[in-house]
């Protein structure tokens, strides 16, 4: 990975809990990058607790 080119760029990382994107993460700090990223949560359906 080019870390200057990646020095002070803002990125956006969906699925940065997962294998790639947890590697990809690190990498992109290791490089100075600003690093946002998304995470998806989701609650168990309710509905099925009968």
């Amino acid at each position: 990975m080019d870390q200057e080119f990646w020095r002070g760029k803002t990125v956006l990382v969906a699925g940065a809990t997962g294998f790639l994107g947890g590697w990809i993460v690190r990498q992109l700090i290791e490089s100075k990058a600003n690093v946002a990223w998304y995470l998806a949560y989701f609650e168990k359906d309710r509905r099925s607790e009968v």
